[in-house]
C-alpha cells in the first residue's frame, strides 16, 4: 500500500525548508511529496531541541530525519551527528540512503560481524555522520576510536532496540554525548518500556504521533490455518499459487529456515534462506539478491 496520502500535501520538500538543491536531487529520484510524518518532522528538525516522533514502519520516518539532518550539515550549523539502528542491515540501508543526500565518503557505519579495523579508519577520517548499532559504537568508544562529540543523535527504531536488549548500550550513548547533544527519537510503537526511555533520554521533546492507535493498521492481515506440523508444506503451496514476485517468510529457528527453503523450492519458486548461523557476506549477498528483484522469497528468523 503507498505511503502517499489521500489528498495532495500543501507544501514541497523546499516549502517545508529544506534547501533547493536537496529537493531537486529528491525530485531527480521521483520522491516529489513528503509523507506525513516527514512534512510534520522535517521544521521541527531543522531547530534546535529534542524530537519524538511516531510513525509507522514505512511511512518515510528515514528521511524524516536524514534530509534535515544532511541540511544542518552541509549548511555548517553541525559537524557531527550519529544515527543509532537496531541492526547493522538497517544502518547499512540508512547509511545507502545518505550517500545519495550527503555523498558518497561522508559517513561511518559501525556494525559488527565485520572487522573494527576499516571502521576505525573511516572514524579517523573525521567523516560528519556515523551510523551504527549500539554495541559496535559503544566497542569504539571504549577503544577511544569514536569520539562523543556528536551534536544530534537519531534513535532510529528504537521500539526495536529496547527489544533487542540494547537498553544498557543505549544508555552509555546517551549519558556520553551529554545534554548538549539534541536527541531525535524514532519509534514505530510506545510500549512502557519506551515510555521509561523517552523520560531519561528526551528533555522536553516535540511530539510528532501519527498512526499512534496502532503501528499496523495500514496493513491487510489474512490467517490460514494449517494441521499440525504442516504449516511449512501449506506455506509452499500457497506460495506457488499466490505467484509473489516478492516475499519474505520468518520462522522460528535456524533449522526452519533451510526446511522452509527446502520446501519452497520443491514447487519452483527461487528462495533463499539467512539467519544467524551465515557469515555476514554471504548474507549480504543473499539481500542484494532480494533487494534487486532476482529472488522471490526471502526465509529468515525475526
Amino acid at each position: 500500500m503507498s505511503d502517499a496520502p489521500t489528498s495532495k500535501p500543501s507544501k514541497t520538500f523546499a516549502e517545508l525548508g529544506l534547501p533547493v538543491p536537496i529537493a531537486q536531487a529528491l525530485n531527480a529520484r521521483g520522491i516529489v511529496n513528503p509523507t506525513p510524518v516527514q512534512a510534520a518532522v522535517i521544521p521541527l528538525a531543522l531547530g534546535a531541541g529534542d524530537i519524538l516522533a511516531q510513525a509507522r514502519t514505512g511511512s518515510g520516518k528515514t528521511l524524516a530525519f536524514l534530509l534535515p539532518l544532511t541540511a544542518r550539515l552541509v549548511a555548517g550549523e553541525i559537524h557531527r551527528a550519529w544515527i543509532v539502528c537496531p541492526t547493522r542491515e538497517l544502518a547499512q540501508q540508512c547509511a545507502r540512503e545518505a550517500a545519495t543526500v550527503l555523498g558518497e565518503g561522508k559517513t561511518a557505519v559501525l556494525v559488527g560481524g565485520v572487522p573494527a579495523y576499516p571502521q576505525v579508519q573511516d572514524l579517523r577520517r573525521g567523516v560528519p555522520l556515523v551510523i551504527g548499532t549500539p554495541g559496535r559504537m559503544c566497542d569504539h568508544l571504549t577503544r577511544g576510536a569514536l569520539k562523543p562529540d556528536a551534536e544530534i543523535m537519531v534513535l532510529d527504531e528504537a521500539d526495536q532496540m529496547l527489544d533487542l536488549g540494547f537498553a544498557e548500550d543505549l544508555e552509555r550513548l546517551v549519558k556520553d554525548l551529554g545534554e548538549s547533544c539534541a536527541r531525535w527519537l524514532f519509534s514505530a510503537t510506545f510500549p512502557p518500556q519506551m515510555q521509561a526511555a523517552v523520560g531519561r533520554w528526551l528533555d522536553k521533546p516535540r511530539e510528532v504521533r501519527l498512526d499512534s492507535g496502532s503501528a499496523s493498521t495500514h496493513v491487510r492481515q489474512r490467517f490460514a490455518i494449517a494441521p499440525r506440523g504442516g504449516s511449512i508444506p501449506s506455506l509452499a503451496r500457497l506460495l506457488h499459487a499466490l505467484e509473489p514476485s516478492r516475499a519474505m517468510v520468518f520462522v522460528r529457528t535456524r533449522d526452519e529456515v533451510e526446511g522452509a527453503v527446502r520446501a519452497i523450492v520443491s514447487e519452483g519458486i527461487e528462495a533463499a534462506g539467512i539467519s544467524g548461523e551465515l557469515a555476514q557476506d554471504a548474507r549480504e549477498r543473499v539481500l542484494a539478491r532480494f533487494r534487486e528483484g532476482k529472488l522471490a522469497v526471502l526465509v529468515g528468523t525475526d
